[in-house]
């Protein structure tokens, strides 16, 4: 079984906060979202994935976003503010048009500060681990992505 951290929008709060979780969870692959307002060193040491979001001081540059594979599933990381749409509808949509177009099994990103799980019957995920350190579902939040044996799951974690 693989397993998979997914954080987004810790905002430079709580660096100790991101390495405990990070430490505590263990998992296979770290991935963060954006708006993570540190230096680019310390996201190399602390994420094996990255992009930056709308916040982050480089996010006009081309690392904003990211596709990999784990387990056979193609992953496109984003941090969500390239497709925003005020209605929240809309952006879902948008975002799953990107994934659609970009041919990937799941679509991460970040920008809400919200938790969020959308499945798609054309078996596109779309995923928002919600943010770890500035929540606006008044949680903070990660995701744990489990795969075993081509399942898939999505767990919400809480702070």
């Amino acid at each position: 079984m693989k397993r998979i951290l997914v954080m987004s929008d810790t905002h430079g709060i709580n660096i100790e906060l991101m390495k405990k979780v990070i430490d505590n969870e263990k998992c296979d692959l770290n991935v963060h979202c954006g708006d993570f307002l540190i230096d680019d060193d310390t996201m190399n040491s602390l994420f094996d994935y990255w992009v930056y979001g709308n916040n982050d001081e480089q996010a006009l540059t081309d690392h904003n976003i990211v596709s990999f594979e784990c387990e056979g599933f193609h992953f496109l990381l984003l941090h969500g503010h390239q497709a925003f749409a005020f209605n929240y509808d809309g952006w879902l949509k948008k975002l799953y048009e990107i994934g659609k177009e970009k041919k990937v099994d799941v679509l991460l990103f970040g920008h809400s500060h919200c938790y969020e799980e959308t499945f798609y019957a054309n078996k596109l995920f779309l995923a928002n681990p919600g943010s770890l350190c500035k929540p606006r579902d008044y949680q903070a939040s990660y995701m744990i992505i489990t795969i075993n044996n081509r399942e898939i799951n999505f767990i919400k974690k809480t702070v």
